[in-house]
């Protein structure tokens, strides 16, 4: 994330204000500047950073979430988690270069229980790409569109 270096996750980790790969959706400008070097003024652009982060598109999050990468582009067409986790076996099988195989490794990830535990702290904390959509009627055209 811009901004946000190598040095400063290590500071995170080691005081235990990031334990897992979403808690840093919880990071306040008050915990960042509990950190020793940073300032007010530094965490507080560092928390417009962590925010405007949230807003990344479904394909960026899909890959920092570690989906296999070779189903990320037909799985980013579907624009959500909720879409994704809907998706049969046969129709990832009509994806080019997506076999039996594969589709067992795709679904074995999505049904990881750290992966369903993070897909559902990323909805509670409103992360767009991970929000329920309504798949009904025309909303479901409207997003898709």
């Amino acid at each position: 994330m811009a901004g946000i270096g190598g040095a400063t996750w290590r500071s995170l980790v080691q005081q235990q204000k990031v334990r897992n790969m979403a808690d840093w959706l919880q990071l306040t400008p008050e915990l960042l500047s509990s950190l020793p070097g940073i300032s007010l003024k530094k965490a507080q652009k560092m928390f417009v950073q962590l925010q405007l982060s949230r807003q990344k598109t479904f394909r960026q999050w899909l890959s920092a979430i570690g989906f296999p990468a070779f189903a990320v582009k037909e799985a980013a067409t579907y624009r959500s988690w909720s879409r994704v986790k809907d998706i049969t076996p046969s129709q990832w099988q009509r994806s080019t270069g997506i076999g039996e195989r594969r589709v067992a490794d795709i679904l074995d990830f999505i049904r990881h229980p750290q992966v369903e535990a993070l897909t559902q702290w990323l909805r509670e904390e409103n992360v767009p790409a991970f929000v329920e959509v309504n798949t009904s009627g025309a909303d479901a055209e409207s997003v898709s569109n």
